[in-house]
């Protein structure tokens, strides 16, 4: 059974009442909350904040829409957050992110000024931005440090749902949140059924490369994205045992690790028609069983990019379990995918937009 994450080291409380994890009901709502964040702090913020300012969180942008269903109370986010919502679903589902400003965030470096200028109710802020936390704290903005480590280093998507969480009970509702943990059960539980009986010669070795620059490569290990995706997806994820989170490494590794599927972020110079073609200067990936095969696939792109855990995590599940197992899971991910996006998102993919997901 999929583990069901509550607050995840985020406790909030109504009024210094700390509110019950498993409601799935409209809570009452107080004028604020009590909220202590993820640097131990009890910050007051109003109930159903209209203007949120969203800082160097990029994933907390569809976050918020998955738990909120809108994004007109973002009037700020960062520049990076702004340019990946142009270029995904995201900004044709709300198309209103695109109304929000990004002028408070310049070459990584905080404007303060700017920032006040949008009359920010809350500000979101990653826990590792130590030094843009205290600024707004400085100036009386209540600030929101939230997890950006990995709460748990097996599961994709808990750090995923202490936002959700937290966006709940922000805006006083929780429903799509539970409605998005159902559908999150549901596509685990069919990879766990299509991988039932599966023998441990029957699993295939996976490298998930993170990025690739043409002269740098460097893949995800233990603790991280993309191993954790292989490992729920059935895979044996090559590197688990020698890289930590994200680390460099040469093709003397790869060659070594021989993986029989290689998955790619979509954000990378070097695609995987350009692995399968072998054309990346001064490497040869003729040798690799996953080149060899012609099993080397790039993650699609929906609200956000598949690689980080998103909205569109139950897809993933189904997308990354066919791909390393399409004997085992028959389904139409086409299909699957414009099933998912109406159901929960209440938004009917058209061709062309199935077509960009590169499915």
């Amino acid at each position: 059974m999929y583990k069901r994450v509550g607050f995840a080291g985020i406790c909030i409380a109504l009024l210094l009442s700390c509110a019950p994890k498993e409601a799935t009901h409209r809570l009452d709502a107080p004028e604020e909350v009590v909220v202590v964040d993820a640097l131990a702090r009890e910050v007051r913020v109003v109930v159903e904040p209209s203007r949120v300012v969203s800082g160097n969180i990029l994933p907390f942008v569809p976050a918020w829409y998955v738990a909120s269903g809108q994004t007109s109370s973002l009037v700020g986010v960062h520049p990076d957050s702004y340019e990946v919502a142009r270029h995904t679903l995201l900004s044709r589902m709300s198309p209103e992110i695109l109304q929000a400003s990004s002028r408070f965030l310049q070459g990584g470096l905080l404007n303060v000024e700017e920032l006040l200028a949008l009359n920010p109710q809350v500000y979101v802020e990653s826990e590792l931005q130590l030094k843009n936390i205290e600024k707004m704290i400085e100036v009386g903005i209540p600030t929101l440090a939230i997890q950006a480590r990995m709460i748990d280093e097996t599961d994709p998507l808990e750090t995923l749902h202490s936002w959700l969480d937290l966006v709940a009970i922000m805006m006083d509702d929780d429903a799509r949140v539970v409605h998005f943990r159902t559908f999150v059960q549901e596509s685990y539980d069919r990879v766990a059924q299509g991988l039932a009986g599966i023998s441990p010669e029957e699993r295939v070795r996976v490298l998930f490369i993170h990025t690739h620059t043409g002269a740098l490569m460097r893949v995800t290990g233990s603790g991280f994205f993309g191993n954790q995706w292989i490992t729920v997806a059935g895979g044996i994820p090559v590197t688990e045992a020698e890289v930590v989170r994200v680390q460099e490494v040469s093709m003397e590794q790869i060659y070594r690790w021989n993986p029989q599927v290689i998955i790619m972020t979509n954000f990378s110079a070097v695609t995987p028609e350009d692995i399968l073609a072998n054309r990346v200067a001064g490497q040869d990936w003729s040798v690799v069983d996953a080149v060899q095969n012609a099993r080397v696939y790039a993650t699609p792109t929906g609200i956000y990019r598949w690689a980080s855990a998103n909205g569109d995590a139950p897809l993933m599940f189904l997308w990354l379990a066919q791909k390393l197992y399409p004997n085992r899971f028959g389904y139409d991910m086409r299909e699957e995918t414009a099933r998912y996006y109406q159901a929960f998102y209440g938004y009917a993919l058209s061709d062309d937009e199935l077509l960009m997901m590169s499915l």
